[in-house]
C-alpha cells in the first residue's frame, strides 16, 4: 500500500524540519523528557481536520481525554527502515530521526490500523495479524516490515512542532509533531483497549467543544487544534513552526486543561520533591494571575513577557491574586504589582504575616471577582475566593464558576503530601479544611504542585484516606508507654527517603498534636503516649 502526496507537500521539508528543531531548548532543565512522537492525521494537505482518538478512562496518564495517535521512542525503531531522510546536518535536540519516523509509523498503525509502509502491497486481513502481534507484544515493526518488503519514507511524516511538557510534572516528554497524510483506500479503525473510539474531526468545531466544557483534550492538542481552525494548510504548518521557536527562545508554553485556566508553572523554592510552583492566569478578555512565586529574575522576566504579550493583544490585567504567604507562591507579587500597576488581593492575615505586601484588596471567605465573558460566550463568570486554613493559617482558595475548576494553592498536590508545620498550620484545620474543599470540586483540581486533574474530588478524597491512614499508623505505634520523637519517627515513617526526614518530623508532630487534641494521646517532658 503506497502513500498519495502531493509535491506542494514535500516542498520546503528540509528547512522545516531544521526549524522545528530549534524548538524547546529552554526546557532541556529538569526531569529528562522522553523522546516521543503525534501523528496528525488528515485526509488533504489543506483540511482543517485531525485524526483524533480517545483514551481510556481507566488510563491513569489522560485517561478520557482526546489527543493525537502517537506514544514514546522504542530501541526497536532504530531497526526499521526508513528512507529518504536528509542526514547531511549532525543530529541536534529535536531533531528528526529515522527513530521518530519508525515510531510515528508504529503508533499510527498500532493504534488506528493506517499503514504507511511503501513496497509490495499487503493483504488486509495480514496487515491485521500483524497488527495484533505488535499490539501483544510479540513482534516489530522492523521484524514485520522486512518480511513484507516494506519501508518507510520520510517525506510521508512532515514535521511540524516541537513541544516539550512544562516541568509541573514528573512525566514529561519531548514530543516532535509529523503530519501524515491519509493512504489511499486507508480506513482508520481503533480497536478498543487503552483507546476506546477514533475519527476525524474539524478543528474549528472541536475547539468550541472544549471551550463549552464538553470534551478533554490534552493541553498540546489544544493549542494545535486551535491554530489548524486559524490557519490551515502551510500557514498552519510556518504558525507551528513559529511557536517551536518562541519556546526554544524561552517563551512559556501554553498550558490550558481546561477553558481559561492557563497553568504556568514557574521555578521556586519549595520544600521537596517540588522545584517548581504552578502560578496560573484565570479569565480571557481579562484575567487574574494567581501565586506568581518566581524568585529568580531570569524567570520573572519570562513571566513579563507573557504578560506584557497578553496586554499588547488587549487582554486585560486586572491583578494579582495569591493562595497563601509561603515564599514560593508570593515572591513575584510585588514586583508584578509595581510594573504592570494592578491591584494585588489577599486574605488579610497574609497581609498581617507579610506587612511588606500592602495589598490593595483583602479577601474574606465567600468574596467574588468578576471575570467577564466565559470561554464559551457565557456572562456572569466569578471567581470565588474561600478560606481554607490548615496548611497556613491564611489559605484560600479560588473557584471559578463556569466549569467549576478549583484552585487549590497548597491544599492538595498531585505529586506528594502536603505538609501541615506545626509552626503554621493545625492538622486538625487541614483536616476540616479538606472536607470543604471536597464538597467545592466537582471538576478539574489546579494544584500548587503537581499536574491538574479533571478528577478532582477524587484527587481531594485520596489526600482525605492518606492523612487517615498516616493518623491510624501513628495511633496504633503510640503504647502506653511514652516514647520520644526519633522512636516513633522510626516507626511510623520509616518508608521516608533520609532527605525528607526533616519534613516527615514536623508532619509527625503535627499528627501528634492532632491526637492529643482528640484525646487519643497524652504528651508528657516531650514524650508521647497513648492515652
Amino acid at each position: 500500500m503506497s502513500n498519495s502526496r502531493t509535491e506542494g507537500e514535500a516542498a520546503g521539508e528540509g528547512s522545516a524540519s531544521r526549524e522545528a528543531s530549534r524548538g524547546n531548548d529552554a526546557w532541556r532543565e529538569g526531569a529528562a523528557a522522553r523522546k516521543s512522537v503525534g501523528v496528525l492525521l488528515t485526509r488533504h494537505p489543506q483540511a482543517r481536520e485531525a485524526y483524533l482518538v480517545e483514551r481510556s478512562p481507566e488510563l491513569r496518564f489522560m485517561g478520557g481525554y482526546l489527543a493525537f495517535p502517537g506514544g514514546g521512542l522504542d530501541d526497536q525503531d532504530e531497526r526499521v527502515e526508513v528512507k529518504g531522510l536528509d542526514r547531511s546536518s549532525p543530529p541536534s535536540p529535536g531533531s528528526l530521526s529515522a527513530s521518530h519516523i519508525a515510531a510515528a509509523g508504529r503508533e499510527l498503525f498500532e493504534e488506528t490500523g493506517v499503514w504507511m509502509g511503501r513496497g509490495r502491497p499487503i493483504p488486509p486481513e495480514r496487515l491485521d495479524e500483524h497488527r495484533r502481534r505488535l499490539l501483544g507484544g510479540s513482534g516489530s515493526l522492523a521484524e514485520m516490515m522486512k518480511s513484507e518488503g516494506q519501508h518507510l519514507q520520510a517525506e510521508d511524516f512532515r514535521l511540524f512542532c516541537r513541544l516539550v511538557t512544562p516541568p509541573f510534572s514528573p512525566l514529561r516528554f519531548d514530543t516532535l509533531f509529523l503530519r501524515c497524510l491519509l493512504p489511499a483506500g486507508a480506513v482508520p479503525r481503533v480497536w478498543p483497549g487503552e483507546l476506546v473510539r477514533g475519527g476525524f474531526r474539524q478543528a474549528g468545531p472541536t475547539i468550541r467543544h472544549w471551550r463549552r466544557g464538553q470534551a478533554l483534550i490534552a493541553p498540546p492538542v489544544v493549542q494545535l487544534l486551535r491554530e489548524l481552525a486559524e490557519s490551515g494548510g502551510e500557514g498552519f504548518v510556518q504558525r507551528c513552526l513559529a511557536i517551536s521557536q518562541a519556546y526554544g527562545r524561552g517563551a512559556l508554553n501554553e498550558a490550558y486543561f481546561s477553558p481559561g485556566v492557563w497553568l504556568i508553572p514557574l521555578r521556586t523554592y519549595p520544600d521537596p520533591p517540588a522545584a517548581y510552583t504552578n502560578a496560573y492566569l484565570v479569565g480571557e478578555s481579562s484575567f487574574y494571575l494567581v501565586d506568581p512565586g518566581a524568585v529568580e529574575e531570569s524567570e520573572r522576566q519570562r513571566l513579563w513577557r507573557l504578560l506584557q504579550d497578553l496586554i499588547e493583544r488587549g487582554r486585560r490585567f486586572k491583578g494579582v491574586l495569591i493562595t497563601h504567604h509561603h515564599p514560593d507562591h508570593v515572591a513575584a507579587a510585588v514586583p508584578c504589582r509595581e510594573r504592570f500597576g494592578v491591584a494585588l488581593h489577599c486574605h488579610p492575615k497574609t497581609a498581617k504575616l507579610l506587612p511588606d505586601l500592602k495589598p490593595e484588596v483583602l479577601l474574606e471567605d465567600g468574596d467574588s471577582l468578576d471575570l467577564g465573558v466565559a470561554p464559551d460566550g457565557s456572562r456572569n463568570w466569578r471567581l470565588t475566593a474561600f478560606h481554607l486554613p490548615g496548611h497556613a493559617p491564611d489559605h484560600l482558595v479560588f473557584r471559578e464558576s463556569r466549569f467549576g475548576a478549583v484552585l487549590a494553592g497548597d491544599l492538595v498536590s498531585t505529586v506528594s503530601s502536603i505538609l501541615v508545620d506545626p509552626s503554621q498550620g493545625r492538622l486538625s484545620e487541614y483536616m476540616h479544611s479538606l472536607g470543604r474543599l471536597q464538597g467545592l470540586t466537582s471538576g478539574f483540581i489546579y494544584p500548587g504542585h503537581g499536574p491538574p486533574s479533571h478528577r478532582g474530588r477524587d484527587v481531594v478524597k485520596g489526600t482525605i484516606e492518606h492523612r487517615k491512614r498516616r493518623e491510624a499508623q501513628l495511633a496504633e505505634a503510640l503504647s502506653e508507654q511514652p516514647q520520644s520523637l526519633q522512636e516513633l519517627l522510626d516507626r511510623v515513617y520509616s518508608d521516608v527517603p533520609v532527605q525528607a526526614l526533616e519534613w516527615a518530623r514536623r508532619s509527625l508532630i503535627s499528627g501528634l498534636i492532632h491526637l492529643v487534641e482528640q484525646g487519643k494521646a497524652v504528651e508528657s517532658g516531650g514524650e508521647y503516649a497513648r492515652r
